[in-house]
Formats: structure tokens, C-alpha cells, sequence
């Protein structure tokens, strides 16, 4: 999926690939989570890529049983090559917090810049659904 930063586009994209997670069989918590992660890291986008403004993203949600793998791509500012998910929870005026989330509810995070631009990053989230 291809579109801007923009919240009420954004909040439709999380709902969307939350129920992606139940279709597949996923539970509601499962689901949520996923929607969750998602929507931090399409916040990231927008605040850190484009100075919270509006911006181009790129979304790919894949299902690999029992693997649900989603990935936001954003084409604007950068992150430092050494931004990692944080292991230790941030100080509160810190800016990692939706990092922070995403590392502690899914299950590998994976974020890397462009390779083929000095604009734009990766991340990659990978959730295990537990199936019936």
C-alpha cells in the first residue's frame, strides 16, 4: 500500500492490517498489537521523517504461517545509522518511546536506512501469531 502521513489515512491502514491478523486467525490481543506497532511506526514516519508533517510511505504487510511481517517504508529524513529499538525503557521526554513499544509487543524489529538514497527508512516488524 502507497500513501501519505496523513492520521485519518493512517488510523484506516493500522485498523486494516489488525484484521489482516484476525483473518489470518490471529487473536483479538494478537491483532491489536500488530495494529499497534503499526500505527508507532507510521507515527515515527511522520514525526521524525517529515518534521510531523505529511509525507510518502509505503506499507507491505505479509503472512508467513505463523509469521505476520510488516513493513513501513518512508522516503523522507533519515534515521542515524546507529538507531537501534531500545532495550531499556526511555526517559520520559525521550523521542525512542514508540520504538521502545515496538521492540517490547513484537516479536523481531528490524530498522534499517535507505541503501539506495540518503532519504528514507525501514522498519520491519515480525509478530508470531499463536494459531488454534
Amino acid at each position: 500500500m502507497r500513501f501519505n502521513t496523513d492520521p485519518p489515512v493512517m488510523r484506516a491502514v493500522r485498523r486494516l492490517a489488525a484484521s489482516a491478523c484476525r483473518d489470518e486467525g490471529a487473536s483479538e490481543i494478537e491483532a491489536g498489537l500488530v495494529g499497534m506497532s503499526l500505527g508507532e511506526a507510521l507515527a515515527n514516519a511522520c514525526l521524525h521523517a517529515y518534521n510531523n508533517g505529511i509525507g510518502p510511505v509505503t506499507v507491505d504487510v505479509e503472512y508467513l504461517r505463523p509469521r505476520m511481517i510488516l513493513s513501513v517504508h518512508n522516503h523522507g529524513s533519515p534515521v542515524p545509522d546507529t538507531t537501534t529499538v531500545p532495550d531499556a525503557q526511555p526517559d520520559q521526554e525521550s523521542r525512542d518511546w514508540g520504538l521502545y513499544v515496538i521492540g517490547r509487543v513484537m516479536d523481531e524489529v528490524e530498522i534499517e536506512r535507505s541503501p539506495h538514497s540518503d532519504h528514507g527508512t525501514l522498519i520491519r516488524m515480525t509478530k508470531y501469531l499463536t494459531l488454534p
